[in-house]
C-alpha cells in the first residue's frame, strides 16, 4: 500500500478503519461490505484505546491495541447480587459451587457451605460490600471459593453465576475510587456498567475466615 502525497503510511494504514473502505471490487455475500475494522476502531476508542496499524509490503501486517495506564484484561466471572450485576476476577477462585438445603449448614450464627468433609464459611456479596447488615447468609445460589495462599478458605455467595468473560478493566474515577471492595469497572457489551469486585484487596471488610468485619 502506497501513501498518497501528503499523507504518512501510518494515516494511511488508518484508512481501513473508515466505514464503508474496502479492499474488494464488488461485494458478495461475504465480504467487500466495508463492515469490520471500523468496529473494531470504534470499540478500541470506547475504551480510551488507540490502534496502531504496522505493514511492510511482501511481509504481513501487525495490529496493536494500546490501553492507557491503569486498563487491563481482567478474566472475570460475571454474578448477579440482590438484582446487580457485578464481575469478580478469576484469579484467586478456586471452585465455583451450588448453595442448596443441602449443603447449607448453620453454624456460630453463619451459613457454611458443607460437602463431602469440606466446610467453608460464607459471605454474601452484598454483605462483603458493607451494603447488607451482618446476618447468616442466603441459603440459595452460588458460591465463589476464595483460596488465598496464606489459608483460611471461605465463600462469597451470590444469587448466580452469569458466565465467565475476558473485560476491560477501567479504574474508577474520582471520588468513586474511594469506595471499598472495588478494583475498577467494566463495559459490557450491551453498553451497561458492572463494577468490578476485589475481594483480595486489605480493605475488603471480609476477613479470611469468611465472617464480615466491624
Amino acid at each position: 500500500m502506497t501513501a498518497p502525497d501528503g499523507l504518512s503510511d501510518a494515516d494511511a494504514f488508518q484508512l481501513v478503519t473508515r466505514p464503508g473502505f474496502s479492499t474488494a471490487k464488488a461485494p458478495s455475500p461475504m465480504s467487500g461490505r466495508g463492515v469490520g475494522m471500523d468496529v473494531v476502531k470504534a470499540a478500541v476508542d470506547a475504551i480510551a484505546g488507540h490502534l496502531v496499524i504496522h505493514a511492510v509490503p511482501g511481509r504481513g501486517t501487525r495490529f496493536e491495541i494500546l490501553f492507557g495506564g491503569g486498563v487491563s484484561l481482567v478474566q472475570t466471572f460475571l454474578v448477579r447480587s440482590d438484582g446487580d450485576l457485578y464481575a469478580v476476577p478469576s484469579a484467586g477462585i478456586a471452585r465455583v459451587v451450588v448453595l442448596d438445603e443441602a449443603t447449607a449448614t448453620r453454624e456460630d450464627g453463619r451459613i457454611h457451605w458443607t460437602s463431602g468433609g469440606d466446610d467453608i464459611p460464607l459471605v454474601s456479596l452484598q454483605e462483603a460490600l458493607c451494603r447488607l447488615a451482618p446476618d447468616p447468609g442466603p441459603t440459595r445460589g452460588s458460591v465463589l471459593v476464595f483460596a488465598p495462599p496464606d489459608g483460611g478458605r471461605w465463600g462469597m455467595a451470590v444469587d448466580s453465576i452469569e458466565g465467565r468473560r475476558e473485560l476491560v478493566v477501567r479504574p474508577l474515577p474520582g471520588p468513586l475510587s474511594s469506595l471499598l471492595g472495588y478494583s475498577g469497572c467494566a463495559v459490557l457489551d450491551d453498553g451497561s456498567i458492572a463494577l468490578v469486585i476485589d475481594p483480595s484487596g486489605d480493605d475488603v471488610p471480609v476477613r479470611r475466615d469468611g465472617s464480615a468485619t466491624s
